[in-house]
């Protein structure tokens, strides 16, 4: 599950949550209607900010949940996700026309690659799973 928790997402965010956190419900129930049964499902919430202006800290990944079994710490993740300011990302717009390359923009772009990685793979496992189905 990938949120947009970027300052333009301020006055959405809150819905975003909500519809996150009734997601697997709302999965079952629409299965139900067409026979189908899911018994669990497993998740991962993806948070991303501003690069420029969050650093580090624009993204949130979090571990797998199963869910239904492990929604009391899905929520806490779902409802820990703030958005940055539209103020903050407004300076960081004008500051980004001068921003130059550096290590740090360079650990950021590695450390988006790994997590490119690690959801290819993860994407790969679950085409492997459900070719065994």
């Amino acid at each position: 599950m990938c949120i947009d928790a970027t300052g333009s997402m301020g006055s959405l965010i809150n819905t975003v949550k909500k519809n996150a956190l009734s997601f697997h419900s709302d999965l079952v129930s629409t299965l139900e209607k067409s026979s189908k049964h899911v018994d669990h499902l497993r998740v991962r919430v993806i948070a991303f900010r501003d690069y420029v202006a969050d650093k580090m800290d624009a993204m949130l990944v979090s571990d797998f949940f199963e869910l239904p079994s492990e929604s009391s710490e899905f929520e806490k993740i779902v409802n820990s996700i703030e958005t940055t300011s539209a103020i903050t990302e407004e300076v960081t717009a004008h500051a980004t026309e001068t921003f130059s390359i550096s290590e740090e923009n360079q650990r950021i772009v590695e450390h988006i690659n790994t997590l490119v990685d690690d959801l290819n793979e993860d994407a790969d496992k679950l085409k492997a799973h459900e070719s065994e189905i």
